[in-house]
């Protein structure tokens, strides 16, 4: 943390403490859950938690920009759970993934703090736009948009993290995984709006969809690792004498 230049250090304080501010704001929820609600948290949670554990990493320099599934588990969550059950879920499945992965601390902070305030942005309105229908069109809508608010949030602040920590201008590291990022996010909001579906009409059969993670995974590895080897050419030309 101390290597890191001071506005890089200022900017991991802040995202941390506006975490802390999203879950302190969903306190009060947790004095409404019932036994469903505590249920779905520890699946909710559990499941973010093997979410971390399969990432796809974009380098930039010394930093990475680390792409995952676990959208992909709360989405569908927005419609189905009270926003206290999938925030303190993703906060402690986030949490726990990266301490698995061994992360330093200040990443572990900011990347809790940076997905609780994407997911708050994408709550409130979610909120604001959806339906009283549980799965009409309202409420495909708003979680779409939603999402597209959550990944505003999120890749800007990790792009201007990054940026930061290596004295760039912001638009070369936000612009150039852009495509990749919104392929990422696009992939992420469909399986859950289908696991969401899934989940209300027949839970049992929500396991069907480990296949297409599974395969979303393998073509997103796949995407960044052609990325990479179609960049390889220019970093060679560049280092050549």
């Amino acid at each position: 943390m101390n290597k890191l230049p001071l506005p890089a250090r200022t900017l991991v304080a802040m995202v941390a403490a506006g975490g802390m501010g999203c879950l302190l704001a969903n306190l009060p929820g947790l004095a409404r859950w019932d036994g469903g609600d505590a249920l779905l948290f520890v699946l909710l949670a559990a499941c973010v938690v093997i979410g971390e554990q399969f990432q796809v990493p974009v380098r930039f320099g010394s930093e990475r920009l680390n792409l995952s599934l676990t959208e992909a588990v709360w989405v569908g969550a927005l419609l189905l759970a009270p926003a206290s059950v999938v925030t303190m879920a993703v906060a402690v499945g986030v949490l726990i993934g990266h301490a698995l992965r061994r992360r330093a601390p200040f990443k572990v902070a900011f990347n809790v703090g940076q997905f609780l305030l994407a997911l708050t942005a994408a709550e409130l309105i979610v909120r604001a736009v959806r339906g009283t229908e549980v799965l009409g069109p309202m409420a495909f809508m708003a979680v779409g948009l939603g999402m597209a608010a959550y990944a505003v949030v999120n890749a800007g602040l990790v792009a201007l993290a990054i940026s930061q920590a290596q004295g760039k201008p912001l638009r070369t590291v936000l612009l150039p995984p852009l495509p990749e990022n919104a392929v990422h996010f696009a992939a992420n909001t469909a399986l859950g709006l289908i696991s969401a579906v899934l989940w209300k009409a027949s839970p049992e059969a929500l396991p069907v969809l480990l296949l297409p993670l599974a395969m979303s995974f393998v073509a997103v590895r796949a995407l960044m690792q052609n990325v990479a080897a179609a960049d390889r050419p220019k970093e060679l030309v560049a280092s050549a004498p």
